[in-house]
């Protein structure tokens, strides 16, 4: 049976994809109404209402944008990121526009409704008028691939970890929770050593595990969990909604975070569904896309295997699927910043640079964090790559490649230089842009709170590197000196400890060019000073406390989990005249029962 797959609505044919959406809208439009007039209909206008926002807008967006064969994946993962922003910007409009004409209540469901319908008829026209595409004539198979026996088994993980947390709510039984954790853990294993499980599935594995593990902890309870910001950003996104307005005024650090602010209140208000069911239940399910699109990335710099492990690392961090429950900005500011990095790490054509800006702004305006982080690190990572490209620092590069006593590595390091994607995706403008916005908007935001936030954070860091740099007052050094409470938590540190000096070897590694792959001097760049962030956790006081330790390594993580694969890639090649076999044959091996145990 030929079928269009929902996955790539952008690659449809234009009457069938405008007929598809605008009937959807019709559908949203009835639901809304008859929710407003007291009409109750369980669990279709939130089904209905959520696909309408958080993947419609996104579809046209790449139509407009000429956004052509992207592939499922990253087709779906553009979608979500565009409306995504797509609702933040409406929101951020109608909060500043309405006002100004005397409408006081502009984050409400009459001019919501509204303004989404008249932005998506627009956008259906701009499609129908512009965009000149002319599908690929080919048959697809979407049907049989979702009813084949792993798919369908794979989906059984997610309900398991529900009924699991049911379970645990109802009779305080954690046995399918423990089950969960067993059946994830054999199905890491199965996937590194069986050479039947089809590449393709990798991102929706990958998916399936990282949802479960999500849904495990935030439905434990009905009440929200965690402890923290979480109830500071509950608190701020209720306000917005009962004011209808947001007060971009208000003197909170939450109140900075659009993602709170503008995006919650508008998902709560159009759907129906309460801000606790949104940050239990729906920011958890777009969190979980953060390692299908790493996975997307890793994949374009080196193969199938090391970027599926490379997720699986980042899946697996204690504070990936606990820690960052308690955090529901962070959890889209990294969906962003994932997406970014997958836009600058793809062919640097005009609608990948259109969405790159896209969603670099959009990281900022979600959390402030990654924005301060960011900002530094790309403006060091652009001084890095620049002076590396002068003559000068080329000159001086030859020098020592002179004086190396071995020929075999001087020869690497001089005829095999960095893959590159053509134009460099970090420029000069691009960097500035970046950097000025981010002030902009901490400045614009809760009164200058974030940005007077960051300026006393540098000021206490520059006078505790001139007091006390390197002392075992810093909280990275005290991490590692503590005595773990438990045999199991001595070896789960020894177990990150391992990670960390893996990690290091994968970065020696691509840095001299022993291990030959697609990684950009860029990429190698941001490694890097991904890596001196986690340094200055160990040697720079208070620097860990201002993020949280076990967030920071987890943010370093979105960069540098391929240097753990490829750690162990270098030491199998290392031992390789003792064992029979190749490296990369025993990689997936050697790794699934690594994180396995982990």
């Amino acid at each position: 049976m030929q079928i269009s797959n929902p996955l790539r609505m952008n690659d449809w044919e234009i009457r069938k994809l405008l007929t598809s959406v605008l009937s959807l809208q019709a559908i949203v439009w009835c639901l809304v109404f008859l929710n407003y007039y007291g009409i109750r209909i369980p669990i279709l206008p939130a089904l209905f209402t959520l696909i309408y926002l958080l993947f419609v807008p996104g579809v046209l967006f790449l139509r407009v944008f000429h956004a052509h064969e992207l592939g499922d994946v990253t087709s779906l993962l553009y979608s979500v990121g565009l409306s995504l922003t797509n609702v933040i910007v409406v929101g951020l409009l109608l909060n500043t526009l309405l006002p100004a004409v005397g409408f006081t209540t502009p984050i409400s469901i009459v001019p919501l409704v509204v303004t989404f319908g008249l932005e998506i008829c627009t956008l259906s026209v701009l499609c129908y008028r512009f965009d000149k595409y002319v599908p690929k004539t080919q048959t697809s198979n979407l049907s049989l691939e979702l009813l084949s026996p792993k798919v369908l088994v794979l989906c059984l993980i997610p309900f398991l970890s529900v009924f699991g947390t049911y379970l645990m709510n109802v009779d305080t039984n954690p046995a399918l929770q423990l089950l969960l954790i067993i059946i994830i853990a054999a199905l890491t294993i199965f996937i590194g050593f069986s050479s039947s499980f089809q590449e393709r599935l990798y991102p929706f594995s990958l998916f399936v595990i990282a949802l479960s593990l999500l849904y495990s902890a935030t439905l434990i309870s009905r009440f929200l969990t965690g402890s923290g910001d979480i109830y500071q950003e509950y608190f701020v996104a209720n306000s917005v909604i009962q004011n209808s307005l947001w007060n971009s005024t208000v003197i909170l650090e939450v109140n900075s975070s659009a993602a709170i602010t503008m995006l919650a209140p508008i998902l709560s208000i159009f759907s129906g569904v309460s801000v606790t069911s949104l940050f239990k239940i729906v920011y958890p399910f777009l969190y979980a896309l953060v390692p299908v699109c790493l996975y997307q990335v890793f994949k374009k710099l080196s193969n199938p295997k090391i970027a599926f492990f490379s997720a699986i690392l980042f899946v697996f961090s204690f504070t990936f699927y606990v820690d960052l429950m308690a955090l529901a900005r962070q959890q889209i500011g990294e969906l962003f910043l994932a997406l970014f990095v997958l836009t600058i790490f793809s062919a640097q054509t005009k609608p990948n640079r259109r969405l790159s800006v896209i969603f670099a702004i959009s990281t900022i305006v979600s959390h402030y964090a990654l924005a301060a982080l960011y900002a530094f690190i790309l403006l060091f990572v652009w001084l890095i790559v620049s002076l590396s490209e002068t003559p000068l620092i080329q000159a001086a590069i030859t020098r020592v490649l002179d004086k190396l006593p071995s020929g075999g590595l001087k020869e690497r390091l001089s005829n095999s230089p960095y893959e590159s994607t053509g134009t460099s995706p970090l420029s000069l403008s691009f960097v500035a842009l970046f950097v000025i916005f981010t002030l902009a908007w901490f400045i614009y935001t809760s009164q200058g709170l974030i940005f007077n936030n960051v300026v006393v954070i540098g000021s206490t860091l520059i006078s505790g590197l001139q007091t006390q740099f390197g002392s075992q007052s810093t909280q990275g050094a005290q991490a590692l000196a503590a005595t773990s409470s438990s045999f199991l938590h001595e070896i789960g540190k020894d177990i990150r400890v391992i990670q960390e000096f893996l990690i290091v070897v994968g970065a020696v590694a691509l840095t001299l060019r022993f291990i030959t792959m697609k990684f950009t001097k860029e990429y190698v760049s941001l490694v890097w000073m991904n890596l001196l962030l986690l340094a200055a956790a160990v040697l720079v006081p208070n620097f860990a406390n201002q993020l949280y330790l076990p967030r920071l390594y987890h943010i370093v993580l979105i960069f540098t989990a391929p240097c753990c694969i490829i750690g162990v890639l270098v030491l199998l090649k290392g031992a390789n005249h003792f064992t029979k076999q190749r490296s990369m044959n025993m990689l997936p091996k050697v790794l699934a029962v690594f994180f396995a145990i982990f």
